[in-house]
C-alpha cells in the first residue's frame, strides 16, 4: 500500500521487483501487457492505481483456449472492461497515434466478438478474438491512460466490494460519456462508426446502453447495492484520490460535475 499513487504521489519508491510471468484466464484487464495494477485497503475502503515500469511483466503468454471455461456473465463483465478500456484510450487528451490505432482495433474486435462469446462460450475464434483484443486494450492504456469512468467507478467498488469493477463501469459509463461527448466529439463519432451505429458523438451512448442491455449487465448504481446517502462520500473519494488523471478526461469536471453524474447514474436519470 506505500507504493500507490496518491495525489501527493507515493510514499515509497520501487527500486527492484521480483519477475511475473502472466498467463491470463480471462479476456478484460490487458494487465499482461501493461504496468498497471489495482489495490483496495479494505480498512481505509480507497482502492489505487499502482503504476510503475517494475509491473510490466517479464513475459505474458496468452491462450485463448483457457478462456473457455468462463461463465457467460464473467465473459461479458471482464469484456466490457476491455472495451471501456478501449474507449478511454480513444477519447482523452492524451495524443499517441500508435495506441489510437490499437484502441480502435480493440473496440472493432469487442463489437464483433463479445456477443458471440457471451452466446457461445466454447467458441475457440470468439475467445481468441477477445483475448486479442484485450491485449491491445491493455497497450491502448499503458500509453493513454483511463479517464472519469475508471476513477468514479474505484471508489464505488472499493466501498461496495461485492460490486465487480466492470460491472460498476457499466453502471456509470453511458453517464459519463453522455458529459463527455461534447469534449472530442470527433472521438465519439468515430467509437460509434466502431460499434456498428451511426457516425455521430451521441450515438457512443446509444452504443454502450444497448451493449449493457445485451450483456444483462446492471444499468443504475442503485441496482448494484449503491444507498443515496454515499454518493457525497463517493464524490469526494474521486476528487482526493484521483485528481490526477481528472485533466486528461475529454471534459475536465468540477466536483459538481462528479456529484451530478452519480446522482444521474443513481437514479438512471440519462
Amino acid at each position: 500500500w506505500d507504493y500507490v499513487k496518491y495525489p501527493e504521489g507515493p510514499r515509497l519508491i520501487p527500486y527492484l521487483s521480483r519477475p511475473v510471468i502472466c498467463v491470463p484466464t480471462t479476456a478484460g484487464t490487458g494487465s499482461e501487457v501493461n504496468r498497471f495494477s489495482v489495490i483496495t485497503n479494505e480498512v481505509r475502503k480507497e482502492k489505487l492505481v499502482l503504476s510503475h515500469s517494475l509491473n510490466y511483466p517479464k513475459a505474458a503468454f496468452i491462450d485463448p483456449s483457457l478462456c473457455l471455461t468462463m461463465s457467460p456473465k464473467l465473459t461479458a463483465i471482464t469484456g466490457f472492461d476491455a472495451l471501456i478500456h478501449a474507449l478511454e484510450s480513444l477519447t482523452n487528451r492524451v495524443e499517441n497515434f500508435m495506441a489510437e490505432e490499437y484502441a480502435v482495433r480493440a473496440v472493432e474486435l469487442i463489437a464483433r466478438w463479445l456477443p458471440v462469446a457471451v452466446e457461445d462460450p466454447q467458441n475457440l475464434k470468439a475467445r481468441e478474438k477477445m483475448s486479442y483484443a484485450a491485449m491491445l486494450a491493455g497497450v491502448a492504456i499503458d500509453h493513454m491512460g483511463v479517464a472519469l469512468i475508471h476513477s468514479m467507478e474505484h471508489p464505488v467498488s472499493a466501498h461496495y466490494p461485492h460490486v465487480a469493477h466492470a460491472v460498476g463501469l457499466a453502471a456509470l459509463s453511458p453517464y459519463i460519456t453522455k458529459f463527455n461527448c461534447k469534449g472530442n466529439p470527433q472521438k465519439y463519432s468515430l467509437f460509434a462508426r466502431l460499434m456498428g451505429y451511426e457516425e455521430k458523438p451521441h450515438k457512443a451512448v446509444d452504443a454502450l446502453t444497448d451493449l449493457i442491455e445485451h450483456l444483462n449487465l446492471p444499468r443504475t448504481l442503485k441496482e448494484l447495492g449503491v444507498e443515496r446517502e454515499m454518493l457525497t462520500r463517493l464524490t469526494e473519494d474521486v476528487y482526493m484520490l484521483s485528481r490526477h488523471s481528472l485533466p486528461i478526461n475529454p471534459v475536465e469536471p468540477s466536483i459538481e460535475d462528479i456529484g451530478e453524474l452519480y446522482t444521474r447514474a443513481y437514479e438512471g436519470n440519462l
